[in-house]
């Protein structure tokens, strides 16, 4: 089984690297998904956060690091509370009882 974690890695953090560790023991295969998102202005450029997990993960190797990019593949739950909290259209976002739970939370 693989699975996938996604992120912007900027910086990669040691709880990142602690997720990712624990994952590859349950799962044996990783893919560290890093984001390019255009709408943010990080720390470090992809190139360089791709060499920089790639060089803190060289003792696992089942990992695969790969970088996408496109702002509705990642979406940020804090983003659709925060759109829940001022009544804004959320059911594109998450599932209806997501939706239900959410617009009682903020009523």
């Amino acid at each position: 089984m693989k699975i996938l974690y996604p992120g912007t890695f900027d910086p990669l953090t040691n709880g990142h690297l602690d997720l990712i560790e624990r994952a590859e023991k349950i799962f044996g295969n990783l893919v560290v998904a890093v984001l390019e998102n255009t709408s943010k202005t990080p720390t470090f450029n992809l190139e360089r956060r791709i060499i920089q997990i790639k060089n803190s993960l060289s003792h696992l190797p089942n990992i695969e690091v790969i970088s996408y990019s496109g702002l509705y593949s990642f979406l940020s739950s804090s983003l659709v509370k925060e759109v829940a909290k001022f009544g804004g259209e959320i059911n594109h976002m998450v599932p209806p009882s997501v939706e239900r739970d959410l617009k009682e939370y903020f009523k």
